[in-house]
């Protein structure tokens, strides 16, 4: 598993160099790729890599493009207000917790944003929440303050910041944590019926530990999605 950044957005050119060269590190030929699968919740990541399986004289020129959106075939049904704005990422999470989990299921996917994801038990893919990510939480804090420096990740030994550091460490993680842990215990008293709680994204190796609602977690749900729906 690779990950690239998409800030800013490269153009095509800059995404088949990158993706040549992790590959060219695993030993892998262009050859192999059979197919692309897409769920993306930047448009102009999906016009660039659109342009890249269109393009002639790339790897990619004439590979099959299947891009994720709420008009996919799915295992659940959708029975939110506006299906379309649901965004990919989403979607494929959804796709792969019922497939591993069952319904009812809820995702939690630690990543830019914080998001969480229902289905219920009827298979129907209800709504969730959308919060801030941890890093776009503090650096938020960091730049709308004078004296308050950006901190990382870095679980504080108590709650109770001796200094302003620590005091920023607790915030930071006890605070994620917890905001966490009491959205998703809002949304099993909403549901009232037993579920089990996925969580995954980049984050969620570190914060597992500090999570009582979590019950499996999994760092490539989204990959395992996207490879059923392909």
């Amino acid at each position: 598993m690779w990950r690239l950044s998409t800030h800013p957005v490269p153009t095509a050119d800059e995404l088949l160099v990158s993706l040549d060269s992790l590959m060219r590190l695993r030993g892998m030929t262009w050859d192999r790729v059979q197919s692309v699968v897409l769920a993306s919740v930047v448009p102009r990541y999906t016009e660039t890599v659109q342009r890249l399986c269109a393009g002639h004289g790339t790897w990619l020129a004439g590979v099959p493009l299947r891009c994720i959106d709420s008009r996919t075939p799915f295992s659940f049904q959708m029975g939110v207000d506006s299906p379309e704005k649901v965004g990919a990422d989403r979607l494929v999470n959804a796709e792969a917790a019922v497939r591993a989990y069952g319904a009812p299921v809820v995702v939690l996917d630690c990543g830019t944003a914080t998001t969480l994801t229902v289905v219920d038990a009827q298979k129907k893919f209800v709504g969730g929440a959308i919060m801030a990510g941890f890093e776009m939480s503090v650096a938020a804090l960091a730049r709308g303050t004078a004296q308050l420096p950006r901190v990382g990740f870095q679980v504080p030994h108590s709650v109770i910041g001796k200094n302003t550091e620590a005091a920023l460490h607790s915030g930071a993680v006890w605070g994620y944590a917890s905001m966490v842990d009491g959205m998703i215990q809002r949304v099993k008293q909403e549901m009232d019926v037993a579920v089990t709680v996925v969580g995954t994204g980049g984050l969620i190796r570190n914060m597992s530990p500090l999570l009582k609602a979590v019950d499996a977690c999994d760092e490539h749900l989204t990959l395992k999605g996207l490879m059923a729906l392909g």
